[in-house]
C-alpha cells in the first residue's frame, strides 16, 4: 500500500472500526509475508502459505479500497 493511502487509512481508521480491523489484518499479512521473504529458502508448505497470504492480503486490500470508496461517497470524512 502506497504511503499516502496508508496515511489516509491510518487517519480514518481511528473513527471507523471496520476500516481499522481490515487494515490491521492486512498489515498482519504484510508482516508475515515480509518475514517469510527474509528466509533464504522456504519449504514447500511455506511456499504455499506465502502464496495464500498474498491472496488474502490482496483481498483485504480490495476490502479496504471498498470501505474508502464508501466513506468518500458518504460525505465529508476528510477523504476528498
Amino acid at each position: 500500500m502506497e504511503t499516502a493511502k496508508r496515511e489516509l487509512v491510518e487517519r480514518l481508521s481511528k473513527e471507523n472500526e471496520t476500516l481499522r480491523d481490515a487494515y490491521e489484518v492486512h498489515h498482519g499479512y504484510e508482516k508475515r509475508i515480509a518475514k517469510m521473504e527474509k528466509k533464504r529458502a522456504l519449504s514447500e508448505l511455506e511456499k504455499i502459505e506465502k502464496k495464500e497470504l498474498k491472496v488474502l492480503k490482496l483481498a483485504k486490500k480490495d476490502e479496504i479500497e471498498g470501505i474508502l470508496a464508501e466513506l468518500h461517497e458518504s460525505g465529508p470524512a476528510g477523504t476528498s
